[in-house]
């Protein structure tokens, strides 16, 4: 994970982060979270929350960091995403 792209000198290995985070597709809705999903972690805590903040969704967009599977393009992955998913608009 290297934050050098959010302006912050922070990097360390992907196996020794445990956070989740998502965003909206076309809002500025955040989700953060580092909830255990593995059975042999079940007992751990955890949470996320959902907050809409414009400058985290930008700056974590800037990231870009959606991987297309094997053999397909991320505008391919991107266009998937839109037509499995529903957009909400705010209403």
């Amino acid at each position: 994970i290297d934050l050098s792209r959010l302006g912050s000198s922070w990097a360390w290995p992907e196996s020794k982060d445990h956070s989740k985070w998502g965003l909206t597709v076309d809002s500025d809705w955040v989700c953060v979270g580092d909830i255990n999903r593995m059975i042999s972690q079940e007992t751990r805590g955890g949470g996320t929350i959902a907050l809409q903040e414009q400058k985290l969704w930008a700056a974590l967009s800037k990231t870009d960091l959606l991987v297309a599977p094997p053999g397909h393009s991320r505008t391919d992955a991107r266009k998937l995403i839109r037509s499995t998913h529903t957009i909400h608009n705010g209403h």
